[in-house]
């Protein structure tokens, strides 16, 4: 069984083979991760996804806040076959790799990994975003995907920023990636009309005191709880109720970065009102 959204991620430990060192995923705390179970030494698959990792950490490596990790967990390389059939990745065979996409990321062999995380239900490229839960002292999977569609490498790295902004992995200081414009941290007037329509469906019927509906952008009818609860708030207990609710209706939102860009609209009402809330206090 591989490993889901919301689990605690198992822990790693390898060798990392672009330095020879060991790796282990509890020294990368506090970090944002990308785990890439990707097989180096298939060359259709490598040919496409080495050139795009690259860029991703060339571009986001020491620019995102939080902190941003990445690493190759190296394994292995799947035969095809019914059932599926998979082989070790031989290490001079990722060393080879490794030289030719110029890789100065951790690459870690671990198979045992590999088994943990992706075996047996899962054969092909996966994608895992952890995020590190302090209380816990444990990674958390925040998001992940299995089988990116093999084809040219900017539209590999667009489906991978978009795969890191929806798991909240916010860059700075990039303007662009091999060609693919970045998308940027939000901001509400960047957006124009395509957004604020949007947040109007969700909060036009809900401006009085007493709750109501909000329509989600597939047309879905959702009700509001009413006012009532932080009705000694103020306003900004009102506005704080309305940003939770629509951070929490974005995810009815398919396209991930439009879904990212809705909850962190969300979120930010929750911040002003939060501030609002701290002055008034």
């Amino acid at each position: 069984m591989s490993v889901k959204k919301g689990d605690v991620a198992p822990e790693i430990s390898g060798t990392d083979l672009v330095t020879n060192s060991s790796w282990s995923l509890k020294a990368q705390a506090m970090a944002d991760v990308l785990l890439a179970f990707t097989p180096l030494t298939d060359s259709v698959v490598a040919g496409v996804h080495g050139p795009a990792l690259v860029e991703i950490w060339n571009a986001l490596g020491g620019k995102a806040d939080p902190p941003f990790k990445m690493a190759v967990i190296s394994g292995y390389k799947a035969l095809g076959g019914s059932p599926p059939k998979e082989k070790p990745e031989d290490a001079t065979e990722v060393k080879a790799a490794i030289k030719k996409f110029q890789i100065t990321f951790p690459v870690v062999s671990s198979p045992e990994s590999h088994k943990k995380y992706t075996m047996p239900d899962v054969i092909g490229p996966t994608f895992y975003c952890l995020h590190w839960h302090p209380e816990d002292k444990a990674y958390k999977v925040g998001t992940l995907y299995t089988g990116f569609k093999l084809a040219d490498t900017k539209q590999t790295i667009k489906a991978l920023l978009d795969f890191l902004y929806s798991c909240g992995v916010n860059k700075n200081a990039v303007d662009s990636i091999g060609g693919s414009p970045d998308p940027k941290p939000f901001m509400l007037a960047a957006l124009g009309t395509m957004l604020l329509p949007v947040i109007l469906q969700f909060i036009g019927g809900v401006t009085a005191d007493g709750g109501g509906w909000g329509i989600t952008p597939g047309g879905k009818k959702i009700p509001f709880p009413p006012w009532d609860p932080l009705h000694t708030l103020g306003p900004a207990g009102h506005d704080a109720l309305i940003g939770l609710t629509v951070a929490a209706l974005a995810g009815n939102i398919s396209d991930p970065v439009f879904r990212g860009q809705v909850r962190k609209a969300g979120v930010l009402a929750v911040k002003a009102a939060v501030d609002q809330l701290e002055k008034t206090s």
